[in-house]
């Protein structure tokens, strides 16, 4: 059976990312969340800076993708930012199947502005999968309990991340075009941290730090993988197919906490991972 290569390249950056979501919450609990985000940045980046320095070679069309790298740069900074603001104003079931649900804004954005024809099924594959994220990222009785209360302010600046996220998948097919999978890692992450840096970071907890570097570092790298393996299918395949698998990472973080947390699923959850399976599978076979 053939898998196509963005299939596979997408279930890569899916694993790596929801791993990755999965180790972060002691990071992000412990160094806080904005400090937690520019240091798995800046570690990944410099990861991926300092093996393509001595074993890949700078494209020759590098500087025909400075200017999409700077905006998609800029894209993944708004993200992040109004996606952790949203977090600090609104609930996690509320902020998260939003902000999860981007891989939807790359997908019509790449059949619009790239112009990418997929067929009706691969279509109806994708939305499936995108159903079954949101499903699975979804807490409905917090959801509910959130808006009764009117803690709903954070759905506007998850939105918004949604909407950076999304664009930032179309416009890193152009960079990636450009610069290559690994330098378009380093450019564009460089750019979101630069941008990143601005925002103050929270107080570190002391004495709590010191040994959760080493799962920090890791997290690091997760992520960092994640992106290669998400740019390396949009280097060989279509931005809609490589988004459609990639925005599937909740599945992972949720199935881990659920193994090694206890958390409990509700039933409309297991539904997801089922639509989400469905959707994988049918995209393997009928691409």
């Amino acid at each position: 059976m053939f898998i196509p290569i963005e299939v596979v390249f997408g279930f890569g950056a899916m694993a790596s990312y929801g791993l990755a979501d999965f180790l972060a919450k002691n990071v992000v609990e412990d160094y806080g969340p904005i400090r937690a985000l520019k240091r798995t940045l800046f570690i990944g980046t410099f990861a991926v800076f300092a093996y393509s320095i001595f074993f890949v070679s700078i494209p020759t069309t590098f500087m025909n993708g400075l200017v999409f790298g700077l905006l998609a740069g800029f894209a993944g900074a708004v993200g992040w930012g109004s996606f952790y603001k949203a977090l600090g104003q609104g609930r996690v079931s509320v902020v998260s199947p939003i902000a999860s649900s981007w891989g939807i804004v790359t997908f019509v954005l790449a059949l619009i502005v790239l112009s990418e024809k997929i067929t009706f099924t691969q279509i109806v594959l994708s939305l499936t999968i995108f159903l079954g994220v949101f499903l699975v990222s979804l807490n409905w009785k917090e959801v509910v309990t959130a808006f009764s209360k009117r803690l709903e302010s954070g759905a506007a600046l998850a939105l918004l991340a949604m909407v950076s996220f999304g664009v930032y998948g179309v416009l890193a097919k152009f960079v990636v075009d450009a610069m290559g999978v690994f330098y378009t890692v380093v450019f564009t992450r460089m750019v979101t941290l630069a941008f990143l840096f601005l925002i103050p970071s929270e107080p570190i907890k002391k004495g709590k730090t010191d040994s959760l570097f080493f799962l920090l570092v890791i997290v690091g790298f997760l992520d960092v993988l994640g992106f290669l393996s998400f740019n390396a299918g949009l280097s060989v395949g279509l931005v809609s197919i490589v988004s459609a698998v990639t925005s599937a990472a909740p599945l992972v973080a949720v199935i881990l906490a659920h193994m090694f947390l206890k958390e409990r699923l509700h039933l409309y959850q297991y539904a997801g991972m089922l639509l989400i399976i469905v959707g994988f599978v049918g995209l393997a076979l009928l691409s």
